[in-house]
């Protein structure tokens, strides 16, 4: 397996987010809908989420050149800002916690 590969597992989900959604909001959205996905692990969060494109390959505000695979949404008050409907926020999981 390559680690570095985005790979799609499990059922999508789709959130609705808008310019003035916090990051913290954000986190807390897809907290809700995933964390019955990772039983024994209510406090800590096992995941980043990121800024990518609509295919979840790269990053939606880096140039390509940059090689980021996706800006991290920070868990803070302040608004996430310039979301276009091509945008996509990535669940970058945290590998040692799914293999527990």
């Amino acid at each position: 397996l390559n680690p570095w590969m985005p790979t799609v597992f499990g059922d999508p989900i789709l959130l609705r987010l808008s310019e003035r959604t916090t990051g913290k909001e954000a986190w807390e959205k897809v907290w809700s809908c995933v964390k019955q996905s990772v039983p024994g692990c209510e406090t800590e969060k096992p995941f980043v989420l990121t800024r990518t494109t609509s295919e979840g390959s790269v990053c939606s505000q880096c140039a390509w050149y940059e090689a980021c695979c996706g800006c991290v949404v920070p868990d803070n008050d302040l608004p996430i800002g310039g979301i276009t409907e091509w945008d996509t926020i990535g669940i970058d999981w945290d590998r040692e916690v799914l293999e527990k």
